[in-house]
Parts: C-alpha cells; sequence; structure tokens
C-alpha cells in the first residue's frame, strides 16, 4: 500500500472514530432493553422509556445516534412471502423553534416520507403515528429536547403531552435527550416523572485508569503505524489530554480529529510516532476546538454540573 492511500485510509478511521468503551456500552444495554424480546416471538410488549440528560459534550447524542445506525432499517419477508419495510430504531432531532406542526414533520422526515408543504398538524400527526406503526418502529429518540424549553410557541405539558401520546398510540419506547436543564420537564408532573426515568451521562472527572482505557481505545481504532501510547499514564499524555478537554468525550474527540489531520498534512507516517510533534499540534487542535481561555471553560462547565447533580448517573 503506497503512502498516500495509507495516510487516506488513517485519515478515514480519524473521521469515523466509533468510541467504544464500557461506560458508554451500559447506555446501548439499556436502550436494547427497552426493546420486544425476539426469543419470545410474539407477546404483549409495554413500551418503557427513558431520559438520557448530560452536559453538552459528554457523548449523549454521539451515542444515541450511533445506537440508531448499528440498528438500521430492513425488509422483513413473511410466511405468504409479502415483504415489509421495517425501521426498529428512528433518530429525531427536535425543531428549533419547536412547534408541534415541525414535531411531527420531523418524524416523518426520519421515518423517509415525502414532505408536504402547508400541511396542518392534525394531518401530519396522523402521517407519523400511521407511519411508526407500519414501520414497526420500537424505540424513536428525541434528541435535543432543550429547544422545548426555549419554544414560544408550544407550553411545555403541551410538548410531554405529545411525547406520551406517540408513545401511547405508536407503542413504541420513546428516548428523550437533552441538557440537565431539561429534567424541569419531568417535573411537571408526576406521571411524566415515573414514565420518562432518568439517567445522566457525565463527563470523566479524573484522569484515571478508566480515561486512560479509553484513550487506549481511541488510538486502537485510529491505528496508526507508530503508536504513542496516548492512554499510557507513563507516557504524560493522558494526563495532558485531559487538562485539555475536562473529561468531556466530545471535545476529547474533536480535539483528536483536529491533530491527527494536521499531523497527516504536515508530517511523514513515521512521524506520527513524534511526541513533540503531537502535542505541538494538540495545543493548535485545542485552541481551535475550544478557543484560548481553558480556565474560563472548564468554570463554567463545573458550575453547570455543581448545578444540576440530582440525577442517577453512569
Amino acid at each position: 500500500m503506497s503512502v498516500a492511500t495509507t495516510k487516506i485510509e488513517l485519515r478515514r478511521r480519524v473521521e469515523e472514530l466509533n468510541v467504544k468503551h464500557p461506560m458508554y456500552q451500559d447506555f446501548y444495554d439499556m436502550l436494547t432493553g427497552l426493546r420486544p424480546d425476539p426469543s419470545l416471538g410474539s407477546y404483549r410488549h409495554d413500551p418503557q422509556h427513558l431520559f438520557i440528560v448530560g452536559e453538552s459534550g459528554v457523548g449523549k447524542s454521539r451515542i444515541v445516534k450511533r445506537y440508531a445506525e448499528d440498528n438500521p432499517p430492513f425488509t422483513q419477508i413473511e410466511e405468504d412471502g409479502t415483504e415489509i419495510d421495517v425501521k426498529p430504531v428512528v433518530y429525531v432531532e427536535l425543531p428549533d423553534p419547536f412547534t408541534m406542526v415541525e414535531f411531527y414533520q420531523h418524524i416523518v422526515r426520519a421515518l423517509g416520507a415525502p414532505q408536504y408543504a402547508g400541511i396542518r398538524v392534525g394531518d401530519v400527526k396522523r402521517q407519523a403515528l400511521s407511519l411508526l406503526s407500519e414501520l414497526k418502529t420500537e424505540i424513536l429518540i428525541l434528541d435535543e429536547v432543550n429547544y422545548v424549553m426555549g419554544s414560544r410557541y408550544v407550553k411545555k405539558t403541551e410538548a410531554m403531552e405529545a411525547f406520551k401520546h406517540i408513545s401511547n398510540q405508536a407503542n413504541v419506547s420513546v428516548v428523550l435527550v437533552g441538557t440537565p436543564e431539561t429534567k424541569e420537564l419531568t417535573r411537571l408532573s408526576f406521571q411524566y416523572f415515573r414514565r420518562f426515568p432518568r439517567v445522566e451521562l457525565r463527563r470523566f472527572d479524573k484522569c484515571d485508569e478508566l480515561f486512560c482505557s479509553l484513550l487506549t481505545s481511541i488510538e486502537n481504532q485510529i491505528g496508526p503505524p507508530v503508536s504513542l501510547g496516548i492512554g499510557n499514564y507513563e507516557t504524560g499524555l493522558p494526563q495532558v489530554l485531559y487538562a485539555m478537554c475536562g473529561g468531556l468525550l466530545g471535545a476529547l474527540t474533536s480535539i483528536l480529529r483536529s491533530t491527527y489531520r494536521k499531523m497527516l498534512e504536515q508530517y511523514t507516517l513515521d512521524d506520527l510516532g513524534d511526541a513533540e510533534k503531537f502535542l505541538e499540534m494538540l495545543s493548535v487542535g485545542q485552541q481551535r476546538i475550544l478557543g484560548d481561555n481553558e480556565a474560563e471553560f472548564m468554570a463554567m462547565l463545573e458550575k453547570s454540573e455543581k448545578n444540576n447533580s440530582d440525577t442517577t448517573t453512569f
């Protein structure tokens, strides 16, 4: 394989980085646990729901998007030979601004159906519910629930009633995903609190073995020709990376992507194992992703966590 081809393959792995770690696997397992058990055949399944909360950048959207990608649509063939399209997991980013028409339109769009201009809310609502049933959807993931909080057009209780209605009428599990501030939505009534149990995805709170194992996993997935040992505590690299990202997965992966891009642009493959060059590019990557005020970034993050620390964590 030529050097150019090797660099292209390496760049592709950097861009398509799929973080695998036991902490995130817990959330995968929770999502899978919401679905009917196929080993039981046909039985009455009562949908259960979930509310995933976490600070911006901890990896909430990454997890649910990846889960949807890992459970793609497929064609089911019935005993009589009839082919049925099935979309078991549907990911929807809520609209901003949040309106009821756009809410249902976003669901219809995620299900791959045509969009119609000027449609009434009742019509698009029926279309969304019908499609969810026809496509045998088991989990409907609604991301960016914080858009509900700032809506000038829909009351919070109206939005929660809409989420509840969809789960009841389409017999699907609804997974809400939002920042810690959105916990207010389940506090509107005990019914919402019970129906949408909250779990929180938190950042890595220190540079320890858990964080180092994450770094090792990332480097193994990228597969550079020369390993730097970014997960090896003795190299000092985990400590540097932790200080830069504050334990936030989103910041970490963005910084590493930027760093490896610059390394591949400016250096040879052998240079990818040069720790000094790597540290130089890390600093550039951090500034591009987080700006140049690291202290303020960490202070705001810690303040936000302190104000939102009453949810079950993983």
